[in-house]
């Protein structure tokens, strides 16, 4: 009878080992493949970040050269005070011009 509890035994013993053994790979394996999941989604995640990391760089290269445009434009305060300022200078060299045409003529 002893030797029929310990055949038993040893065979529940064997099966429960067979069970532990099995759930130990089980975990492993999905432990495995866990990690291989998060890996290649962080692989994503970075070039993601490193597209949108060429994109900013690009569009801030953009707003550089916009903005290096805008120093060559005026604003329209100061487009029409430069305006009125070269439309009295013209009339100053137009009434300097009529005056020097009319002393030459005056002369001869």
């Amino acid at each position: 009878m002893n030797d029929a509890i310990r055949d038993r035994r040893s065979s529940m013993e064997r099966h429960l080992q067979t069970f532990l053994l099995a759930v130990s790979v089980g975990l492993v394996g999905w432990g495995g493949n866990k990690i291989t999941t998060l890996s290649e989604a962080s692989i994503r995640t970075r070039a993601a970040v490193e597209s949108s990391s060429a994109q900013l760089r690009d569009l801030k290269d953009d707003m550089s050269g916009v903005r290096d445009q805008l120093r060559d434009f005026y604003l329209r305060s100061e487009a029409e005070r430069v305006h009125s300022e070269l439309a009295a200078e013209l009339r100053r060299h137009d009434k300097r011009l009529l005056d020097l045409e009319r002393q030459t003529h005056a002369k001869y």
